[in-house]
């Protein structure tokens, strides 16, 4: 069977255990899906995303943020039209 042909039998039974409000088939569908080949490489493909962003978001949280504290606007002399003496 070829992998188009596994996902179209797959999406027919989801339908049709939709179609009949039959949670056990539905959720014996998904299990199967998460059984073969195709959903074992979908899940990693998903597995490898999360681990990525999940390391894109720690080394953001590390970096340095750019405009510290020692360059905010009010950090510096006064200027302006009210600010002489």
């Amino acid at each position: 069977m070829t992998h188009e042909n596994d996902i179209d039998r797959t999406f027919d039974r989801l339908v049709e255990a939709a179609r009949q409000q039959d949670g056990a088939a539905f959720k014996a569908a998904t299990q199967d899906y998460a059984r073969s080949a195709e959903g074992q490489a979908w899940l990693q493909g998903g597995h490898d995303r999360y681990q990525q962003i999940k390391a894109d978001l720690q080394a953001r949280a590390q970096a340095p943020q750019p405009g510290g504290s020692d360059s905010s606007p009010t950090s510096g002399p006064a200027s302006g039209p009210n600010s002489g003496p």
